[in-house]
C-alpha cells in the first residue's frame, strides 16, 4: 500500500534548468569555506532533501537523516540523528558538515549548486547536483545459507554451495541451484 506524504512545505516553482531542492542527490564540494577533500564515493558527504521537511544523508563518515522547515530561502535544520562508526583518515570533513547544518540559515539554489549561508551571509557550505555511487551487487557471488519456512522455522539447506545466485555486468544473473 502506498499513501501521498502530505506536508505544510510548499517549494518555491524552480526556475528553468535549476535542480530541484528535493529529490537531488547534493554533494558537499565545499565545507567551511574550503574546497571538500576528495571522499570515498560510498560515503561522500551528501544530502537528500524529501517531502514533509525530512533529509537524509551522510557527513563523509555517518549516515545521517533529521528535519527542515524552509519558508522561502530561508532553511534551519532539525536536531539530526546518525549511525556512529569509526573512520581515519577523513579530516574533519564530518565537523564540517555539521557545523554547516548548524549555522546554514539561508540558502540558493543556481543550477546544479545549493549554497547554505549564515545569519551573516557568510557561505559555510556548497553542494553540487550528482549521482550516488552505485553500490550495486554487481559481480558479487552469494550462496543460501538458510531461509524461513512458510511455517517460519528457520531451515539450512543440505549443501549451500548448490544455491547460489551471481550478479553479473549488465543486470545479467546467473543463479545455480
Amino acid at each position: 500500500m502506498l499513501r501521498r506524504a502530505s506536508g505544510g512545505q510548499t517549494a518555491p516553482a524552480t526556475p528553468a534548468g535549476t535542480k530541484p531542492l528535493e529529490a537531488t542527490y547534493w554533494k558537499a564540494v565545499e565545507l567551511a569555506g574550503k574546497p571538500a577533500p576528495a571522499q570515498d564515493p560510498n560515503r561522500e558527504a551528501h544530502l537528500v532533501f524529501q517531502p514533509a521537511g525530512r533529509v537524509s544523508g551522510s557527513d563523509g563518515c555517518n549516515r545521517v537523516t533529521g528535519s527542515h522547515q524552509r519558508k522561502g530561502d530561508a532553511i534551519t535544520f532539525g536536531q539530526m540523528a546518525g549511525t556512529q562508526m569509526a573512520w581515519v583518515n577523513i579530516g574533519n570533513i564530518d565537523r564540517a558538515f555539521h557545523d554547516a547544518l548548524k549555522s546554514g540559515t539561508r540558502m540558493k539554489i543556481a543550477g546544479d549548486r545549493l549554497e547554505l549561508f549564515d545569519a551573516a551571509g557568510k557561505r559555510v557550505a556548497a553542494f553540487a547536483a550528482g549521482t550516488p555511487a552505485s553500490r550495486g551487487l554487481t559481480g558479487t557471488s552469494w550462496q543460501l545459507v538458510k531461509f524461513q519456512g512458510s511455517d517460519d522455522t528457520t531451515l539450512t539447506p543440505d549443501d549451500g554451495a548448490k544455491y547460489t545466485i551471481e550478479f553479473g555486468p549488465g543486470a545479467s544473473t546467473l543463479v545455480h541451484g
